[in-house]
């Protein structure tokens, strides 16, 4: 028998081995079931809710910035000065503290920088007139 026929005669029987051998395959190992994925020890809580709306005051007067800003002034005392452009990115927001004593609104916010972020204004109405110090 030549070389190339004894390699055919073996591949055809390796390949009917292999045909005959993985049919109706058992085992006595039972197949472990898939690991289910664990769920985390100490979940994150829930986002706390936004703080309630008091009043918002759109920006009248003239500003440096190209677009739009406005104080949003909530019932737990926060506030948050946002700014949004022309070109549509943004909001910007400067969040801080608010207090008021009868008209006058005081301002602090809440920034990292090394100097501190205050404003004061006065509410005739439904107008807040800023006074930045």
């Amino acid at each position: 028998m030549a070389i190339g026929t004894r390699i055919f005669a073996f591949v055809v029987a390796f390949a009917a081995f292999i045909a005959v051998g993985c049919t109706g395959a058992t085992s006595s190992e039972p197949i472990p079931e898939a690991e289910q994925p664990s769920k985390p020890v100490n979940p994150l809580p829930p986002p706390a809710p936004a703080p309630e709306i008091l009043a918002t005051f759109d920006r009248l007067s003239p500003s440096s910035f190209p677009g739009t800003s406005r104080y949003v002034l909530h019932k737990d005392g926060s506030f948050a000065l946002e700014y949004t452009t022309s070109s549509g990115s943004g909001p910007f927001r400067y969040p801080g503290r608010f207090t008021r004593t009868d008209s006058l609104v005081q301002f602090s916010f809440t920034q990292s920088a090394p100097a501190v972020w205050v404003a004061s204004a006065v509410l005739r109405r439904t107008v807040l007139e800023d006074h930045p110090k």
